[in-house]
């Protein structure tokens, strides 16, 4: 089969950028002509996933980066929502006419590209088109300031109206957590939950063995975002070291949204913490190379968000060995079992990150245990390949 892939933006190092390239490259094993469709693109980000694929590139004006960083008060908050919809309705109609007009299955990757479309479907009829919704764009998450939890809350009940002549085009919907399968049931009678893959070749590595007198180093990586609690890992490797434990935290983050507030505010949490000195940041992200080699010096990765998110980076974490302590609000704690491949924890609740992080720390067998079996699960049920084949099986019965 002939299958295009659009995603607006593969030129920032984010988790979409890797999950659109290894999806693409698991879909040419398989035999397809793949064929990958974006308004920017970075081929030294993850430049392994990319050779034998074929990008187009469709640049627009402004750049949707542009867009995307800068002011964070709220009114330009709320109009960079409105000049972010108008870009990819602009994208969106310059995309439909240069994308091949022979595809057999068009997949709109994430965000607003389901605005393709209806402007697609009319240059072709047969084709399947797909709306892969990782991120709900049309998602309600209470705001402290009253001003804009009710920006959200209109947009939250409004925007999905609107935005009804585009996604009411598509032929079905994948999702890849329960929470966006609910949301997806009012947008699309046919909703499919398909998990997310992860290279785990590329990030295996053997669990090694606890010696519980070596230092314990907690890792957390992920967008700079006040949803993600790197504070709550920080404030458990406090609480473990005022309890005698010697334990350090390493946190890779990037501010890919320009939120000069948060971004204060987490710097400001690591200076008043009392242990700085025992804390690495690397708040301007890694190389892929800096990042294997985090995941080998590193004892246990924590995801400690406190909403529900998938996060790639936990179970790329436990291909490459780590015990992986994790939020019990989280999507990922849909399919792990806590005390067999993961240890939960309650959001917010940086005691409980410390308590979970002791035990392991204290009991080799333990810690070898949550790690073999967080990493096998991910090996027998996270790959790429088992992803793009079910992706497939069901599309190719249409």
């Amino acid at each position: 089969m002939k299958i295009g892939i659009v995603n607006f933006d593969l030129g920032a190092p984010m988790g979409d950028t890797r999950c659109t390239g290894s999806f693409a490259r698991a879909l040419k094993k398989s035999g397809h002509e793949v064929i990958v469709y974006t308004t920017d693109f970075n081929p030294g980000l993850f430049y392994d996933l990319w050779s034998g694929i074929e990008v187009k590139v469709f640049p627009q004006k402004p750049p949707l980066e542009k867009i995307l960083l800068g002011s964070s008060g709220i009114f330009a908050r709320a109009l960079r929502k409105v000049r972010t919809n108008l870009w990819a309705r602009r994208a969106a109609r310059d995309f439909s006419g240069k994308i091949d007009p022979d595809l057999d299955i068009l997949d709109c990757h994430n965000w607003y590209t389901y605005k393709i479309a209806p402007l697609y479907r009319k240059i072709n009829s047969r084709a399947r088109i797909i709306w892969t919704m990782h991120d709900p764009p049309f998602n309600y998450r209470p705001k402290k300031n009253p001003i804009l939890n009710l920006l959200a809350l209109i947009q939250f009940y409004v925007e999905p109206l609107y935005e009804k002549r585009f996604y009411s085009c598509v032929d079905e919907i994948i999702v890849m957590d329960e929470r966006s399968r609910n949301i997806a049931k009012d947008y699309s009678p046919k909703v499919r939950l398909l998990y997310l893959g992860i290279d785990y070749d590329h990030f295996y590595m053997p669990p090694r063995k606890r010696d519980r007198k070596k230092r314990l180093r907690l890792l957390g990586v992920g967008s700079m975002s006040p949803y993600r609690r790197f504070e709550d890992i920080i404030e458990a490797t406090r609480q473990m070291r005022e309890n005698g434990l010697d334990a350090l935290a390493t946190i890779v983050c990037r501010d890919f949204w320009g939120d000069k507030a948060y971004q204060e505010s987490f710097l400001s949490a690591m200076k008043n913490s009392g242990i700085e000195k025992f804390l690495d940041s690397r708040q301007d992200g890694v190389s892929e190379e800096e990042l294997l080699k985090i995941f080998r010096e590193s004892d246990v990765y924590v995801f400690p968000n406190h909403i529900r998110i998938w996060g790639m980076a936990a179970f790329e974490a436990m291909a490459a060995g780590l015990p992986l302590i994790v939020s019990n609000i989280t999507s990922a704690s849909e399919v792990l079992k806590d005390g067999e491949n993961a240890l939960f924890v309650d959001p917010l609740r940086p005691d409980q990150i410390a308590q979970q992080a002791k035990k392991l720390s204290e009991d080799d067998g333990f810690y070898r245990k949550i790690a073999g079996n967080g990493q096998k699960f991910v090996r027998d049920n996270l790959t790429w390949e088992n992803y793009a084949k079910n992706f497939l099986s069901d599309s190719a019965s249409q």
